[in-house]
């Protein structure tokens, strides 16, 4: 278990997560907090995030944020101090658009999202590290998933292979999954963790694509 702050903000584009998962007004989506851009992204239009991660600082980061939103404290959220040991590890992509400080409270200030998300954090759910697995296994109900780049590093999501399964049988027909860093090199690839009745959705994974400056995301889908 990491109990260091490793993100303070995200070096993915949260436009690419929320428009590659086709957030909808009815989906619960299950989400690697990872720096809590992600997961207060998505709950823009969700209408319930579960927000889960193995490093209690990045958690306890993700509550500090949601009290900011929950309090109007719009200002402090947007500028944050905190620090993490990996931010700035990539200064921008190989066409200079890696996001930034700048990137994050650029995308949170646009279109009033700000206060959208305020409004909504009671529906954000963060699940301690020792939860993760016996909430899937209870049969938390979810209609689309954010690894981010989990599988590469298991300590954000540790799901072993017996649990992943359970997580395919949770997701109904048609329930998408969003994982980053699927093919650094701007090919498509079919899974090889998830079970072979969620596969690649072509047509979403270059809609993020084409949002996303360097991590190469893969978004698929469950068809049976």
């Amino acid at each position: 278990m990491v109990n260091e702050l490793k993100y303070s903000y995200t070096n993915e584009s949260l436009d690419a997560i929320v428009t590659g998962l086709d957030v909808q007004h009815q989906d619960v989506i299950l989400a690697v907090a990872g720096s809590g851009d992600q997961p207060l992204a998505l709950l823009e239009k969700a209408a319930k995030v579960i927000a889960v991660d193995t490093n209690v600082m990045q958690l306890e980061l993700l509550r500090k944020r949601t009290e900011l939103l929950r309090g109007g404290s719009y200002w402090r959220f947007l500028r944050p101090k905190e620090k993490g040991i990996s931010d700035g590890v990539f200064f921008s992509g190989f066409d200079g658009s890696f996001p930034s400080k700048k990137t994050r409270r650029r995308y949170f200030s646009e279109k009033n999202r700000i206060r959208t998300i305020a409004g909504k954090v009671d529906s954000l759910e963060i699940l301690e590290p020792m939860e993760v697995a016996r909430a899937v296994e209870k049969g938390v109900d979810f209609t689309k998933v954010y690894l981010s780049n989990s599988m590469k590093e298991t300590r954000s999501f540790p799901l072993p292979d017996s649990l992943m399964c359970i997580l395919s049988q949770r997701l109904p027909l048609d329930g998408l999954v969003y994982m980053s860093n699927a093919g650094m090199y701007g090919f498509f690839q079919e899974s090889c963790f998830l079970p072979p009745n969620i596969v690649l959705d072509r047509e979403l994974t270059q809609i993020a694509r084409d949002r996303e400056g360097v991590w190469k995301p893969a978004i698929y889908r469950k068809v049976v």
